[in-house]
């Protein structure tokens, strides 16, 4: 394929994926680090969009694959760990990590419903730190070894401004998440990556009114979550619940909002579960790519950040493994856990 044809079919592609998940120019531009008159241009094909980082740059910030955007396939999607599932080298590292007797788990936003069941059901993983530390369990019994929740105040507040903007709202009581049922049939519309499609319909329970469920429901909440069909309205949302000054707020993804009580985090989940088990915050290892691991990569021992995260999360770790999709997280725990790659954490 001749190179103008290239840089044409990209141009197009790149620029009907923004239009199609309502993502300005100076959005996308912010997140590859380029201006807003240069996405102009790539999309228009002007000048060179055909290089390899420009292309992985275009496919992080519009969730597809570098092969579609190279018109190689019509499928959004990029490769199976993209779709988060547990492939065998990385569920064959765990395994070995598990029965050496180091301490694994999955530190995580999800609900616990929300964790892949292969993970859920693996021999030996007995934690579990779910919505961003507002809850660790142990999971053989599930008991809840320590919470930090979200009052039903101001989980009401968080929704009320929410309502203002176009969102997916949703709430997460004990481990399960709920959504609007007019809102969950949209999820498409929200919910950028197709690869969360499948998971958000088969782990969100569907109620006519959050507010009401909020009134039914005795106990304080896990946490709120909003997904933005516009991101300039995702960032006055995060200005206007930043000013309450009683949320924790974090996006994994760049269309969400997580809210959780304040203070609550990864890190201190980590931390507060390394003292009962009787583990030193220095021993303690964490991987992450997502803006709600930060805190966690920080506040551990040692913090790990895959090459696909954001330059701001692999600023704080001590370390950068490869991406997702190479099973970055299992390398690193062979190289500083199982020590097979001669340096130890």
């Amino acid at each position: 394929m001749k190179d103008k044809e290239l840089r044409r079919i990209i141009g197009e592609r790149a620029k009907s994926r923004r239009t199609e998940l309502n993502l300005t120019q100076p959005y996308v531009a912010d997140k590859m680090g380029v201006t807003a008159s240069t996405i102009q241009r790539y999309e228009a094909g002007t000048i060179d969009n055909t290089k390899k980082m420009v292309l992985e740059g275009l496919s992080e910030a519009l969730h597809v694959s570098v092969e579609w955007l190279k018109g190689e396939t019509d499928s959004y999607e990029t490769d199976i760990t993209d779709k988060k599932e547990l492939l065998p080298y990385t569920k064959n590292v765990i395994k070995e990590a598990l029965k050496n007797g180091t301490v694994v788990l999955v530190a995580t936003g999800r609900p616990w419903t929300g964790v892949p069941e292969e993970l859920r059901e693996l021999p030996g993983m007995d934690y579990a730190l779910t919505a961003n530390g507002a809850r660790i369990i142990e999971t053989r019994t599930g008991k809840v070894l320590e919470e930090h929740l979200l009052s039903k105040e101001a989980a009401k507040k968080a929704i009320a401004i929410g309502r203002k903007y176009d969102t997916l709202l949703e709430v997460y009581f004990d481990g399960q998440g709920y959504a609007q049922k007019d809102e969950i049939a949209q999820v498409r519309k929200y919910h950028k990556n197709p690869n969360m499609w499948d998971y958000f319909l088969r782990t969100r329970i569907a109620v006519d009114r959050l507010e009401d469920l909020l009134d039914e429901k005795e106990g304080d909440l896990d946490k709120v979550q909003m997904l933005f069909a516009d991101m300039e309205e995702r960032e006055e949302a995060w200005k206007e619940l930043e000013r309450e000054g009683v949320f924790e707020l974090v996006g994994s993804l760049q269309y969400n909002i997580e809210i959780n009580a304040v203070g609550v985090n990864k890190g201190t989940g980590l931390v507060n579960l390394g003292k009962m088990l009787g583990i030193r915050r220095e021993e303690i290892m964490a991987c992450g790519d997502g803006d709600n691991d930060i805190a966690m990569l920080k506040e551990v021992g040692f913090g790990v950040a895959m090459a696909n995260a954001e330059e701001k999360v692999k600023a704080v770790a001590d370390y950068i493994t490869e991406s997702n999709n190479d099973e970055g997280a299992a390398k690193a725990i062979e190289k500083f856990v199982l020590k097979r790659g001669g340096e130890s954490c």
